[in-house]
């Protein structure tokens, strides 16, 4: 390799690493998601005894009825080509966080989205997100959120 083919590899890579770090700098919108605790879009919420760690695992739309979530599993062991996909289609998204929540007395002055907004954005990531519920106390309680995928 020339010389000068490796100074131009060199600039390139100097030139994207500057700009995938100067993107840091650069407030990012937080996504606050508003949702009820009976929401039938949610599959499981889970929180620790100390608050330290919370689960929240949210139907994927399309399959957010057990008919739909059954005819999804018959379909794919009763189809021999969906045998060698990666397997039975995902039926929820789950998000955890390792964080207490922040209580806050009022939704007023916050940005938020319902879960059926959450879910028509296909649960957009990049985002730092938050997910909020009224408590039984009255306070509402807001979770730094992170997506997680297995």
């Amino acid at each position: 390799m020339s010389i000068a083919l490796k100074k131009i590899k060199s600039i390139l890579l100097l030139l994207f690493t500057v700009s995938c770090s100067s993107q840091n700098g650069v407030e990012k919108k937080e996504i606050n998601v508003f949702f009820d605790l009976k929401d039938k879009a949610i599959n499981k919420i889970y929180v620790n005894r100390d608050s330290t760690e919370a689960r929240f695992s949210i139907y994927v739309e399309k399959y957010q009825t057990k008919v739909a979530r059954d005819k999804a599993t018959n379909d794919y062991y009763n189809d021999p080509r969906d045998r060698n996909s990666a397997g039975i289609p995902s039926f929820t998204a789950s998000f955890i966080s390792f964080n207490k929540p922040m209580k806050i007395n009022s939704l007023e002055g916050i940005d938020i989205l319902t879960l059926k907004q959450f879910r028509d954005k296909l649960f957009p990531h990049g985002y730092p997100m938050y997910f909020i519920y009224k408590s039984e106390e009255g306070c509402y309680l807001k979770w730094e959120v992170i997506h997680i995928t297995y």
